[in-house]
């Protein structure tokens, strides 16, 4: 935060990224996934890269690369563990809990309409209902464990 040159929103920005991986099943997103982008003066997150949902793979791990509030599995994953990552105030509870659900949701819907358009345009796979099934998986694991 002391570095960049919009550490809140950069600290929101990083946060929404770790709640993003979580929810389409990213067990891949380890540090190096994270850089700062340094402009004239001081540094700012950069823009994200290699999101994809490793989950869908069976012979990969299901184990996080980094832990949520000390779990590495997603499912034992619940909102005291979420609430690790922010301060410890009720308000920044409060809007993390609010954050995580608006995340799931519009990660549900915003997954059907991607899935929707490519099939429009004759893009078509399987894999895109297996990935579809792992957000809306993590989703309800979010909005039934709060």
């Amino acid at each position: 935060r002391e570095n960049s040159t919009r550490p809140a929103a950069d600290s929101l920005r990083f946060l929404e990224r770790v709640i993003f991986n979580y929810l389409i099943g990213n067990a891949d997103a380890h540090g190096k996934n994270y850089s700062l982008l340094y402009t004239n003066t001081k540094p700012q997150l950069a823009p994200a890269y290699d999101l994809l949902c490793t989950r869908v793979y069976p012979e990969l791990s299901i184990r996080m690369a980094m832990k949520i509030g000390k779990k590495y599995k997603p499912n034992d994953v619940f909102i005291w563990h979420w609430n690790r990552l922010v301060p410890d105030t009720k308000s920044a509870h409060k809007n993390l809990g609010n954050q995580l659900t608006k995340m799931a949701d519009n990660c549900v819907g915003k997954s059907k309409t991607l899935h929707a358009k490519f099939e429009s345009q004759g893009i078509k796979s399987e894999i895109f209902g297996d990935i579809i099934a792992v957000i809306k998986s993590r989703a309800n694991h979010i909005n039934g464990g709060f």
